[in-house]
């Protein structure tokens, strides 16, 4: 069952097997399971004579070990799914054929939860990310204290503590 936070993989097929289309579909807030056989990498600009422009050089070394990732970035050589599941750069791997039902899956689950929690944890992560942990609480508070006191949270707040008692 499809919801509303569903988002397909964007695969296309590539001259050495299917791929998905750079890294933004791993940068762009979206999460899923990539397929065994699919490839990672920037956009081909380096050897365009072009540079990644786009934040791949300033992501991907965060992401992965720093002399990866500038092999990555200046050879414009993909990675295949499996190295990048090793480095952390995806979450896990499907079988090839089913990584639309893993989406798709993740989304369900994700969808389960209001939309405001949703966006909230996202802004706290990007918001708080490269912060020591007292500035990144300082920088949480007034965003998470704007969900927390939405009139969802608080029934949810209400239904569990009936259940607790």
């Amino acid at each position: 069952m499809a919801s509303r936070w569903s988002a397909p993989p964007y695969e296309r097929p590539g001259r050495h097997g299917p791929r998905l289309l750079g890294f933004a579909w791993v940068d762009g807030g979206r999460a899923g399971s990539p397929r065994q056989s699919a490839f990672f990498g920037p956009p081909r600009g380096v050897a365009r004579g072009l540079g990644a422009s786009e934040g791949g050089a300033i992501r991907l070394p965060t992401r992965l070990p720093h002399h990866l990732a500038m092999e990555v970035l200046l050879t414009g050589d993909r990675l295949p799914a499996a190295r990048a599941e090793q480095h952390g750069l995806v979450n896990r791997l499907v079988p090839d054929g089913q990584a639309v039902i893993a989406a798709l899956d993740l989304a369900e689950r994700i969808g389960r939860h209001t939309r405001d929690a949703v966006t909230t944890v996202k802004r706290i992560v990007h918001t708080t990310r490269g912060h020591d942990e007292s500035t990144a609480f300082t920088l949480q508070d007034p965003i998470s204290n704007r969900l927390m006191t939405s009139p969802q949270a608080v029934a949810g707040a209400q239904r569990f503590t009936r259940r607790a008692t």
